[in-house]
């Protein structure tokens, strides 16, 4: 097949005389295809360190967040919300959370207590089937579950005992009073830390988590804190599809106009605005890898045009016109491209 006479040109210029490729046809190649890679592999590797991490968070946290509405320290009726949620296909568990002391043997931690209901709380979170679980899940009151790191920092195992001292209690008979000074009443009763029992231990895959966390059962949680039974600090929700959740999200503050409702973004938006200006950053950057490339290719234009000069003068003397003559260095540029 004879091919145009710009195309045939623009493929012989870019063939030596003598050897296969030129050492500037080649440089020129490799070039941009280097500063194309490096841009794409940075930015896959990126893409998927964000994704990691999402998938991360989303394993260890909920979707959807319902806490109490201003003025209000609890949720007094949970199931009611847990119902409303049901009605919008929003799985949703009850908790009580809030920092505690850990006493093991002599030693003692500060660590975080998750009240919650074991059979609404395997719908939200896959702690128990994530394959990283061993022991009980159903706990009840006297029970608790540890994260892996904490019982290897605490050297704990399946059925030793911990006790867990609430700062709500430890602090009830001292009072402030207006003036500034402190007043220490004696205490109507005696103090007696909660005394549990580990009944298993999970592994999430983040540290935070692992070491600081510490399950115990609603009820018990409530006592631990001085909340009354049936009451919840929070809600922890699982939506069907986590990334595209935010016509879902406008229904339900819709439904629970007196809560204030998070989604999982709102909630690590810091992280994610952190990762996403220095993805964004990269990028910028590589750019300038791939604008160096463009530079060599218009280099190799200029080379390829000064060394063609006589070739063109015998070109346009032969009658060709200044648009063919301009298309065959384009199509230079377009095949290095």
């Amino acid at each position: 097949m004879q091919l145009p006479a710009d195309v045939l040109l623009a493929l012989r210029y870019l063939r030596p005389k003598r050897t296969f490729i030129s050492v500037i046809t080649l440089l020129s190649l490799v070039g941009p295809a280097l500063g194309v890679a490096i841009l794409i592999i940075v930015t896959s590797v990126m893409s998927g360190f964000d994704e990691d991490i999402r998938k991360g968070i989303l394993s260890v946290q909920a979707h959807l967040v319902v806490s109490p509405g201003a003025g209000q320290p609890v949720i007094t009726d949970p199931d009611a919300v847990v119902k409303t949620l049901a009605a919008r296909g929003v799985r949703a568990a009850p908790v009580i959370e809030g920092p505690v002391l850990i006493q093991v043997r002599d030693g003692s931690s500060v660590r975080a207590v998750k009240g919650i209901r074991p059979d609404l709380e395997k719908e939200v979170t896959n702690i128990a089937t994530n394959g990283r679980f061993s022991g009980r899940f159903d706990i009840h009151e006297g029970e608790a579950l540890i994260g892996s790191a904490m019982a290897h920092e605490l050297g704990l195992q399946l059925g030793d005992e911990l006790l867990i001292h609430a700062p709500q209690r430890l602090t009830g008979n001292i009072t402030w009073e207006k003036n500034g000074n402190v007043r220490v009443k004696e205490p109507d009763e005696v103090y007696v830390p909660e005394s549990v029992r580990i009944v298993g231990i999970f592994a999430m895959g983040v540290y935070d988590f692992d070491d600081g966390l510490v399950f115990l059962h609603i009820d018990q949680a409530a006592e631990l804190f001085g909340y009354d039974w049936g009451t919840a600090t929070s809600l922890h929700a699982r939506v069907p599809d986590p990334f595209r959740m935010e016509a879902l999200l406008e229904l339900v503050h819709e439904d629970l106009p007196a809560y204030t409702v998070r989604s999982w973004q709102e909630v690590n938006q810091l992280l994610f605005g952190a990762l996403r200006v220095e993805k964004t950053l990269m990028v910028f950057l590589l750019a300038f890898i791939v604008v160096v490339a463009a530079f060599g290719i218009a280099g190799t234009l200029i080379t390829v045009a000064v060394q063609k000069t006589r070739e063109v003068g015998i070109l346009k003397a032969m009658g060709m016109g200044r648009g063919l003559v301009a298309r065959i260095f384009l199509l230079v540029g377009g095949i290095i491209g």
